[in-house]
């Protein structure tokens, strides 16, 4: 079949951007600053701020800082939101002072997505609290993550 000139007229579509998914820990947050963060947590919650750190780095993906502060969650950047702030502040029972923060509902709505909300202030987790336990919720979330058929339905 001899291609016309209608066809040969139109543009053809370029494929999507397929970006990589990062599966290793960005080391722009180093050692030093998770140190300094915990230095930040009250000593009796310093084992559930070191759990907290240990699961950003493992999902990197989902939350990361530089050691300017700047948080990236969901490989969106958080405006005017420093982790040197956040991070002490969901571990204080003081909420209506922590809300102020720049970044603070997206950061505790963040950990709460990622299943980490009982490493923080209880009294942030109004209205997240299940009340039975998913006992599959990492393959459930791997599945999510791997499936291909997801569509942006938005302006281009």
């Amino acid at each position: 079949m001899e291609p016309t000139d209608a066809s040969l007229s139109k543009p053809r579509s370029s494929p999507p951007l397929i970006l990589p998914v990062v599966e290793n820990k960005n080391d722009q947050s180093t050692s030093i600053s998770e140190d300094l963060l915990l230095e930040k947590v009250a000593p009796s919650l310093r084992s559930k701020g070191k759990l907290l750190l240990e699961a950003f780095n493992q999902n990197p993906q989902q939350l990361i800082w530089n050691d300017a502060g700047e948080i990236t969650i969901n490989e969106e950047t958080l405006p005017n939101a420093n982790i040197l702030q956040l991070f002490p502040a969901v571990f204080k029972t003081s909420v209506i002072k922590n809300k102020t923060l720049p970044g603070f509902i997206e950061f505790v709505n963040q950990i709460a997505a990622m299943g980490l909300g009982h490493l923080i202030s209880p009294k942030l987790l109004r209205g997240f609290k299940r009340k039975e336990k998913i006992q599959n919720q990492v393959e459930l979330y791997n599945q999510i993550i791997k499936n291909d058929k997801w569509y942006f339905l938005g302006p281009i």
